[in-house]
């Protein structure tokens, strides 16, 4: 077989040809889909019309301001066709101030949505700003009730820049009972601070909290919407 030679020139408008078909040039960003006021991370819940703020006052590192969910794609160039395939999705978070809590607080952050509209379900992202003394709670984890119990699916950390904290969630990620294609419905956020009880344990035979490793000791600061999202 006779060898073709292929000039470097050739080589590098490939790779620049490939680069532009894998991200999209000029793409504006998305609107988030879920957006709340600044200053009212304060343990009061947004469902109490007229509640009084703890003294605590607002916790600028809880404080979220808007939520953005998007998919992640990929485009190659198939036959002289475009062809893009859908690989999962990410979640953008940005905050009054970076997710770091006072020391001895732990904190974290559940970006959710009702799958299919079940009122009672619930599937999204979420991050812990600190590794459980729990060995089966990761710290980045895909969260959902599908089968009637909360699960935990590990995920990458999430990229923490300045104030913004940002989720990539592989389509592989999502649970069996969710359809890619499927669309999460009432896109909703929860900020909750953790109790950890380094390593001690509530016993077994303890009504509903048994077995814990912690507990949640309050919710900073939450938002709805009606928002929807289509996964794939």
């Amino acid at each position: 077989m006779r060898s073709r030679l292929v000039r470097p020139a050739l080589v590098a408008a490939t790779v620049a040809a490939t680069a532009l078909a894998l991200t999209p040039a000029g793409a504006a960003p998305a609107a988030p889909q879920v957006t709340d006021p600044a200053g009212d991370a304060n343990f009061t819940p947004t469902v109490v019309e007229g509640g009084e703020p703890t003294p605590v006052g607002n916790q600028a590192y809880a404080d979220v301001l808007s939520v953005t969910w998007e998919p992640t794609t990929v485009t190659k160039v198939v036959k002289k066709k475009k062809v893009t395939t859908v690989t999962g999705f990410t979640v953008k978070t940005v905050l009054s101030a970076a997710p770091t809590p006072p020391a001895g607080t732990s904190l974290v952050y559940r970006m959710l949505g009702r799958p299919g509209g079940d009122e009672a379900a619930f599937l999204g992202p979420v991050y812990y700003t600190a590794k459980s003394s729990d060995p089966s709670i990761p710290q980045s984890a895909l969260r959902d009730n599908l089968t009637g119990v909360t699960r935990l699916t590990s995920i990458d950390m999430p990229k923490i820049d300045g104030a913004t904290i940002t989720w990539t969630v592989p389509m592989s990620a999502l649970p069996k009972e969710f359809k890619p294609g499927s669309t999460l419905t009432g896109l909703f956020f929860e900020v909750n601070e953790i109790e950890d009880f380094q390593g001690a344990q509530i016993p077994a035979g303890v009504p509903t909290f048994g077995g814990a490793y912690g507990l949640g000791t309050g919710q900073v600061d939450d938002g709805t919407s009606e928002a929807t999202f289509k996964v794939g």
